[in-house]
């Protein structure tokens, strides 16, 4: 879990969590601690998605735009973007704002539908 202050998986939905200072596919550096997390997941069937943290002005931190094909969707009854890889390189990543903080849940191997449903689970 992020913590007091963020979103998290429960328990339940996966078989480990491991807090990541930075990323290579998103070429995030943190600078804030508070502003910025990463957890990446392991899921029940092995896949990994990570859930990242960032700040409210900066929330396509490590994306690159142009690389992806953008669609709004609802999320936690929430309008959100879920961005699609324009090639196989890139992940899948839905972007959304809840409250004071604005989170990035992205995979490469799960689909948008399937990130979705891991979103809705988060507390």
């Amino acid at each position: 879990m992020l913590g007091s202050s963020g979103l998290g998986l429960p328990g339940t939905a996966y078989k480990s969590v491991a807090r990541v200072a930075n990323s290579v596919t998103t070429g995030l550096s943190p600078a804030d601690e508070e502003a910025l997390l990463q957890l990446r997941y392991r899921l029940l069937d092995d896949r990994v998605v990570a859930l990242v943290r960032v700040p409210l002005s900066d929330p396509l931190r490590g994306v690159n735009p142009a690389s992806y094909v953008a669609d709004s969707v609802i999320v936690r009854g929430i309008e959100a973007r879920m961005l699609s890889g324009r090639t196989a390189v890139e992940p899948t990543i839905l972007l959304w704002t809840e409250g004071s903080r604005s989170y990035q849940l992205y995979s490469s191997a799960l689909s948008g539908a399937e990130l979705i449903q891991v979103a809705e689970l988060l507390r």
